[in-house]
């Protein structure tokens, strides 16, 4: 199940009568009463939440045209990540007097919230890939809700931020707003600036992720397969989904 910060759909039909296997082997007609079926149900999310008409017609017409499958999960999914929560009270114990940190990347984002989520989705990305790399020590990733009051940091206008944050031993000495991950150019950009003031060569490449691709395969569960391959997207002759997508376009 996706985060609550998505917008849901659900379509529950009550005339596709799904039969409960009955105990004593004895079918008998599907009836309330008899308590021994379930309608099918199915569902989809609104990732464009300003104008959500296009995806929310597309999804009534797979439904109506019998091309959606039906949806069985209803537990939450915790996405793997290497990014470590931090509150007002730890943030100086983590951060501020902790030793090992010189800089790092703070999150600061909010529960339901769209984009928080889309940026939150892409550091865990990134964080696993610098961890695989042994560069995630070098540039530990933090994650903060907005309504902590950290003095350190003042008051926050908005969600999701993104902080580059240096510090001289127990001294925070630069703070650089950096842009959000969220689309692939800014993802980029993220990643860019990263390289640029951590003075890690080779950052950006090593902590490159094809947004959508990866989203989509999240959605699809596949990345719950053991043999998983976090950095299918980083290989020598990989073709971006975006790039892929717009090649269709020029053959249609």
């Amino acid at each position: 199940m996706m985060p609550r910060e998505l917008p849901h759909l659900y379509i529950i039909d009550p005339k596709a009568k799904v039969e409960v296997k009955p105990r004593d082997g004895q079918s008998k007609p599907l009836t309330l009463e008899n308590n021994n079926f379930y309608p099918t149900k199915h569902q989809a999310f609104i990732f464009n939440i300003g104008s959500p008409g296009e995806e929310l017609t597309a999804f009534i017409d797979k439904f109506l045209d019998e091309k959606l499958d039906q949806h069985y999960v209803s537990d939450d999914r915790v996405q793997s990540t290497k990014v470590k929560w931090v509150n007002g009270d730890t943030f100086e114990k983590d951060i501020v007097k902790n030793p090992q940190v010189t800089q790092c990347v703070i999150e600061i984002i909010k529960d339901h919230c769209p984009a928080c989520f889309i940026a939150k989705f892409n550091t865990n990305m990134i964080s696993r890939k610098l961890h695989g790399k042994g560069l995630l020590d070098q540039i530990p990733f933090f994650r903060m809700k907005i309504s902590n009051q950290v003095p350190w940091l003042g008051d926050i206008p908005h969600s999701p931020i993104h902080l580059y944050v240096r510090k001289e031993g127990s001294d925070i000495v630069e703070i650089k707003l950096m842009d959000s991950p969220l689309p692939q150019a800014k993802t980029d950009n993220f990643l860019r600036t990263l390289e640029e003031k951590t003075g890690i060569t080779g950052l950006k490449e090593s902590a490159k992720i094809d947004v959508m691709a990866q989203r989509t395969k999240y959605f699809n569960m596949l990345d719950l397969d053991e043999n998983y391959d976090i950095n299918f997207d980083q290989a020598a002759d990989y073709v971006s989904m975006a790039d892929r997508q717009k090649e269709k376009e020029k053959e249609k």
